[in-house]
């Protein structure tokens, strides 16, 4: 999708609009093709919604000056990380820095979650240090999880390490692992 794109906040919008209409537009075209024939993948519409949800999210962080802050980054995690952005679904962030956010970043990152709620987009998220990362990684299967299945979106490369030493760390990921996998096992169990 190759759409023009300036900065400012009503061409973010516009550009959200048409990338939408345009990823259901080919969707239904492809459903009213399918029919009767063995269904293909949907996976191509799914990446295409988290491709342009992506382009929204690195548009108004740069917009935003955030790309001038060292040490935050913002990931895609759940099926966003996965890049399977269905229609309707919300849209999960895990906004990470290497350390306490000063006040002037946290301003910058609630304007930007209030900007991208302002466009229409269902955001749920989290705002974690380093530490914190890893205490909520050990704490609760769900954040390992999304920790485990995270993708850098925007913002300070460098802090995409931290989540890959996270992953790495044999003390924290091998019993998360475990729990996610038994966690997984046992639900299954349940609904066999």
């Amino acid at each position: 999708m190759n759409l023009p794109l300036k900065q400012n906040y009503k061409d973010l919008s516009l550009f959200l609009k048409k990338g939408e209409k345009a990823i259901i537009s080919d969707f239904d075209n492809w459903i009213k093709k399918s029919k009767l024939k063995k269904q293909s993948r949907i996976d191509k519409y799914l990446r295409a919604r988290s491709n342009l949800i992506d382009r929204i999210i690195r548009d108004n962080w740069k917009k935003l000056d955030l790309l001038k802050e060292s040490d935050i980054a913002v990931f895609a995690v759940g099926g966003f990380g996965r890049g399977e952005l269905h229609p309707f679904s919300d849209i999960d962030l895990l906004i990470l820095s290497t350390f306490d956010l000063t006040k002037d970043q946290e301003k910058k990152i609630e304007t930007f979650l209030g900007s991208m709620w302002d466009l229409g987009l269902e955001i749920g998220h989290s705002v974690r240090n380093a530490k914190e990362n890893v205490i909520q990684a050990k704490k609760d299967v769900r954040n390992m999880t999304n920790i485990l299945e995270s993708r850098f979106v925007t913002g300070d490369p460098q802090v995409k390490n931290i989540l890959e030493n996270l992953i790495s760390n044999k003390r924290i990921v091998p019993n998360a692992v475990n729990v996610v996998i038994d966690s997984k096992y046992f639900a299954w169990l349940i609904h066999a």
